[in-house]
Formats: C-alpha cells, structure tokens, sequence
C-alpha cells in the first residue's frame, strides 16, 4: 500500500512538472493570448481598457465612460456625459425635437472612422439639411459599444435609450451579434476573472475546445456555429428581440433592425450568409421590429472601398455614408410622419 501511494505521487509529481514544462515553453515561445486577463491580445488598442469602464447596469460587463478625450492610434476619441461617442443630447423638452437613438457594437460605434464620419453622424447631417424636416431639432445620437451583442443591445434599450425620449431606434446587426462568450478583446478584458485564464496552458486548453466546438455545430464557419438555431446563442438573439418588442410597443416607439452584410475579401459572388438576413429578418418581424438589409447597399460598391483596411473589416468612411443613405431613404419612405407630427 506504502509503495503504491508512492507511486501515485511520483506520477502526479510528473504530470506537475510536464505542466510546468508546457507552461514555460508556451510562455516563451508560442504565447496563447485566447482569454487571457490582459489587453495582449488587443494589439496597440490598450487605449480600450482607459474608454470603457464596468457597468453598474445589471447584466451589462461594461460600457463607455463618460467625458473622456483620450488621444489614440485611430484619432482623437471624445465621449459625452452619457457616456456616448456623440455631442451632449439636445434637451428634451426642445419644442418640436425629433430623437433618433442608434444601438450597436462596433459598427455603431464606429470603429476604425472619425466621430463625423459614423452613420449616425452622417444621417443626421443629412435629416438637418433636409427640407422635409421644416426647420426641426434633429439629433440622432451614437450609444453604440464595441463588442456588445443582441443580448448587451436589449438591456441599452430597456435602461438607457428610454430616459433620451427617442422617437425612433436604430439596432445595428451584424454577425458576431448572438456570440454569448466573452471572447472579443473588450469583452474579455471585462469578463469575470477565472483562475486558468492566468496560465497559457489551461488557455490552450480552452481555445481548442471552442474550436472543436465550432467544428461540431458550425462546420467550422463561426458565423453558423453562432446562429445554430438550437443553440443559446441564437436563442439570446431571439430573447433579445423579443424583450425589445415587448419595451418599445408599451411605448409606440418604432425599430429598425439594421442588417449589415458579410463584405467579401474581394469580389462580390455567391453570397452565402443569405441565411443569416433571413433569420435576423424572421424574428425581428416577428418580434415586431421592421428590418433595413444593407446587402444590396453595399453590393452596388466594390467590397474594398467598403471597409477601414484589408485587415479591418469594419465600415469604411463610404460604407458608413452608404449606410446613413439607405436609412435617410426608409426614414422618408415608411416613416414619415415622424417628421410631420409635432410632439
């Protein structure tokens, strides 16, 4: 028996230090950064960690601290005292003020383009300048938040967008939007700490089971893999829609889901993420929400010009103004009477 246990913790003292060798050499010569506690895996983008802080909203990790002037790698990055990518809201009791409020990730945000050159920005230079407005208080204002999904999107509406009296909303989608894990740079940075996110080995770990999982549900393409219909991923989009149909029809406040295409790396072909608009738009609709697809916008462009760079899939400056087009033309089309009905 003595020496059985003897050779129990011989064998555990040799996995111990085949770990500790794995760990060293993982260390020194192929770094895992996948979950890992720090900004690393945000290369050059430290600057997040300064413009965002944890949210005291429940169900929310972060968000954008207010009144920051941080001076960054993409340009100077300002924020409001709402915490907003924006100027200071109008006051609401502005006699005859017209609110358009956009909710987003990084497309809303405007990742990779000035302040001035984001789709709402853009918009609402194009609603000011617009005679059908009659002269108006126009304001459309950016409460998008890099990294935030369907999910992060649904608690902005119900305990933020309220108190700025919006008369319409705008919910960018894109299609990392369902992803529930915390495994984007800022998500991750604010995500609740974990013992094995401090060890390169038990990171590995955990990478190669997210992609085995991807593999088995997705077929190794993550935009499947995030919209399996069974899975919680999608359901969290689901929920979320619902719960925001729910909130803005007590208060007869109209949403535009907008829908933003998959840009190829070069020529537009087959596309083959159709499925994803016809999912998004199904339950958007059905959920109550009205739906703006980006795809034939876009198609009309070369996919080049539509992004920030060749490694930056982000809206470029043109993709955002093609952006704020489509959505003037719906805003004029179906709506209307927004412009018209004095409050």
């Amino acid at each position: 028996m003595r020496e059985f246990g003897l050779r129990v913790v011989l064998c555990l003292t040799g996995v111990a230090i085949s770990l500790v060798g794995l760990e060293i050499v993982l260390a020194l010569a192929w770094p895992v950064w996948y979950r890992a506690p720090t900004m690393e895996n945000f290369s050059n983008e430290g600057f997040r960690g300064y413009l965002h802080r944890a949210s005291d909203v429940p169900g929310l990790r972060y968000e954008l601290a207010p009144n920051m002037d941080l001076d960054t790698k993409l340009g100077p990055m300002v924020t409001n005292s709402y915490g907003m990518r924006d100027a200071e809201p109008l006051p609401s009791d502005l006699p005859g003020l017209i609110c358009i409020v956009t909710i987003g990730d990084s497309l809303a945000f405007g990742d990779g383009v000035a302040s001035d050159e984001t789709f709402s920005n853009v918009l609402e230079e194009l609603l000011r300048a617009s005679p059908l407005v009659d002269d108006r208080p126009i304001e459309v204002l950016n409460m998008g938040v890099s990294g935030y999904s369907s999910a992060d999107e649904a608690i902005v509406v119900e305990h933020k967008a309220f108190e700025l009296e919006p008369d319409l909303i705008i919910i960018g989608y894109v299609q990392n939007d369902p992803e529930l894990e915390p495994v984007q740079g800022l998500t991750n940075y604010f995500a609740e700490d974990a013992w094995w996110r401090h060890f390169h080995t038990t990171r590995l770990i955990a990478k190669a089971r997210r992609n085995l999982v991807v593999n088995l549900i997705g077929g190794g393409d993550l935009i499947r893999y995030l919209h399996a219909p069974e899975q919680p991923m999608w359901k969290s989009v689901e929920q979320a829609f619902q719960k925001i149909g729910q909130l803005v029809s007590e208060r007869n406040i109209p949403v535009i889901v907008l829908i933003l295409p998959v840009v190829p790396k070069e020529k537009w072909g087959v596309y083959e993420h159709q499925y994803m608009h016809d999912q998004i738009t199904e339950v958007a609709m059905k959920a109550g929400l009205d739906v703006l697809d980006i795809y034939d916008v876009f198609k009309a462009y070369d996919p080049e010009s539509l992004k920030v760079s060749e490694s930056d899939g982000h809206p470029s400056s043109l993709g955002h103004r093609a952006v704020a087009e489509a959505i003037y033309s719906k805003l004029f089309s179906d709506y209307s009477e927004i412009f018209t009905i004095e409050k």
